[in-house]
């Protein structure tokens, strides 16, 4: 049962959202009034009339104080400027018949959920999908997600799941399904089982089924312990495919599995002022990879730091990159494999437990500078940076250097007729 209000109020919605090449800033946009729905049960049904009856030019609906038990995934289609409140204090709770909770469909602009907290009862087993999700042929124009909770300790399930592909036209040219727009800030996502936010938008098997991601922000997020049903994969955030335009920053991101943030063939990506940090579990801060033939291009990296018993940065298969400024303890070495045209500048990069603290492979137009490289407690380490014969172009100098003294091997081991340049540098050997 829900209950209209006979008048309107301001109220929060997210708009399609006013972005910024870096740093897009899009907090409560585009507000009008609208129309207050109250939903009156503790259940999914009462959600899902609340939506159902909200008109075409949108409804602000309260989730009141209380656990609403899930019996059925609520789906909101088609809708247009649609908030979900619960002001903090509602509870919706999923089971292994219902894990799925709430779905975006359709056609969609300026959606909001805040304030609810996400769980499931659900154990072990065969979960698709995320608490939350949006599915296949959904075009969706702003979707914001803040001061959530979610938890899913025994689920191996994503807490939040993107997956946009739809057919493409009948000679195979132009796009699929589009999600744009989108905004997760200040939740909160502890023991998952799976990622915290997965976004994949592969072209799908057919060949002929794709979707794109563009215009995508995750800041402010507090995320802890991910992959506890699934230890092979559980980042913060995993965006996957097709991307462009994708802020991540000031989040607080501890003990996730497999690495922290993941981007596969990802376009414009900036990240900046993450904390990052491993205490009881082996996983990377940065992963980027690639899937077939694409490439992430276009990435910055600012001021991030952390400590993690993996490795820093696994950078494959990237192009057009910086990073610049970041912090990290790590216990294996960094790897740069099929990476080309990216700086290295400023960074500080201490290495506990590998042969390496750097290993260049395949890589071309490379340079670090200004920066300092650390193997601390690797006594039988070989050279600290390593650069074979199947890389050009790499550029070392201006950096400050230091490993064991009983290791073995050259500060910097670069083959002479490579072209690569190197130092001046300053070595220093620790006791």
């Amino acid at each position: 049962m829900v209950v209209q209000s006979t008048t309107t109020k301001l109220v929060w919605s997210i708009g399609v959202l006013a972005w910024l090449l870096s740093g897009c800033n899009p907090d409560q946009i585009n507000n009008g009034p609208v129309p207050d729905i109250l939903v009156t049960a503790t259940t999914s049904e009462a959600i899902q009339a609340a939506i159902d009856a909200a008109p075409p030019t949108g409804a602000h609906i309260i989730l009141p104080p209380g656990d609403y038990q899930a019996t059925a995934r609520v789906n909101l289609t088609n809708k247009n400027r649609i908030t979900i409140d619960g002001q903090g204090t509602a509870n919706w709770i999923g089971s292994s018949t219902v894990p799925n909770l709430f779905a975006v469909l359709g056609t969609c602009q300026t959606i909001r959920l805040t304030g609810i907290n996400f769980s499931t009862t659900a154990g072990p087993g065969s979960y698709q999908y995320g608490l939350i999700c949006t599915f296949e042929q959904s075009f969706i124009d702003g979707y914001e997600i803040d001061h959530c909770r979610f938890t899913a300790p025994n689920a191996p399930i994503n807490l939040i799941y993107f997956l946009p592909f739809s057919p493409l036209n009948e000679s195979g040219n132009g796009r699929g399904a589009m999600q744009r727009n989108i905004n997760i800030h200040h939740c909160v996502a502890t023991n998952g089982g799976r990622a915290f936010c997965e976004v994949n938008s592969h072209v799908h098997a057919d060949g002929r089924t794709e979707g794109f991601f563009e215009r995508f922000r995750f800041s402010h997020n507090t995320v802890t312990n991910m992959g506890t049903q699934d230890a092979s994969f559980g980042p913060a955030l995993s965006m996957s495919g097709m991307a462009s335009q994708i802020v991540v920053d000031s989040n607080q991101i501890t003990d996730t599995k497999y690495c922290g943030l993941e981007f596969v063939n990802s376009q414009q990506v900036s990240s900046t002022g993450n904390r990052i940090q491993g205490t009881q579990t082996v996983f990377s801060a940065y992963a980027f990879t690639r899937a077939g033939t694409g490439k992430n291009t276009d990435i910055a990296l600012r001021d991030n730091s952390g400590s993690v018993k993996g490795r820093a940065y696994i950078l494959h298969d990237i192009e057009s990159f910086s990073v610049t400024g970041d912090v990290f303890t790590a216990e294996q070495k960094v790897e740069l494999i099929r990476a080309r045209k990216g700086t290295l500048n400023q960074l500080a990069l201490s290495v506990s437990s590998d042969a390496n603290a750097m290993l260049l492979v395949e890589s071309q137009d490379i340079s670090l500078t200004n920066s300092t490289l650390r193997i601390t407690h690797a006594v039988n380490a070989a050279s600290l940076i390593v650069i074979p014969g199947s890389s050009r172009g790499i550029v070392v100098r201006d950096n400050k250097l230091a490993r064991p003294a009983g290791a073995s091997g050259l500060f910097i081991q670069s083959e002479a007729s490579s072209g690569n340049t190197i130092g001046p540098n300053v070595e220093q050997l620790l006791n």
